[in-house]
């Protein structure tokens, strides 16, 4: 889906999508010494859901794997929850599976700690409401791909953004409790997009 560079740089990995252009985009930041500490600030920002539950949630649901930055964070952070991570390139998988550490966290499941899936599938796929997943108690979407008629102008698939998407997670795909949190780069139609979140969720 992406021509795809990995660089290493002052003790830190970045995965970058390249553009036609050439122009490089950092998709997944890690420290190497510390993988668990988020070095992207939105990603720090995703987190700042867990104040709006009482009790931790139980399990998540990350769309849009990248390096699995995320994913690192969260087992560090909340060791017990059950977390699936979906990535629709499977190049991205493997990458963030060998180069990222991904694949040793998947490994290292213990009696104490949720499960880790790493799942290989479209989003809009997974979460069909006749799915027979159980919902979560939170979502992440933070799905970007190269940019096409099938995405915005940031790479940001517009079949994830719809309002019948939205509402078919609302109604099928999250708890009673569960709370969303939606990645948004700014981009020429990003009112649409609140819109269309208003709509599906208020």
């Amino acid at each position: 889906f992406s021509e795809i560079a990995i660089r290493d740089v002052q003790g830190s990995r970045g995965l970058y999508f390249i553009r036609p252009n050439g122009q490089q985009l950092l998709e997944t930041e890690i420290n190497l010494k510390r993988p668990d500490f988020l070095q992207v600030r939105y990603t720090q920002d995703m987190l700042a859901v867990y104040p709006f539950f009482k009790t931790r949630p139980q399990r998540a649901l990350l769309i849009g794997l990248g390096g699995g930055a995320m994913v690192h964070a969260l087992r560090a952070y909340d060791p017990q929850l059950h977390l699936d991570a979906v990535e629709i390139d499977a190049v991205v998988v493997r990458f963030a599976r060998e180069f990222f550490g991904v694949k040793a966290l998947e490994l290292a499941h213990t009696k104490d700690q949720g499960q880790l899936r790493v799942i290989t599938e479209d989003g809009f796929t997974f979460l069909a409401p006749e799915s027979n997943e159980e919902p979560y108690d939170l979502i992440w979407m933070d799905a970007f791909l190269q940019p096409t008629s099938e995405t915005d102008s940031t790479g940001s698939p517009l079949n994830l953004k719809t309002v019948s998407f939205l509402k078919r997670i609302a109604e099928k795909r999250l708890t009673s409790h569960g709370v969303i949190a939606i990645n948004i780069n700014h981009h020429k139609d990003v009112k649409r997009d609140f819109d269309s979140i208003r709509a599906a969720f208020v």
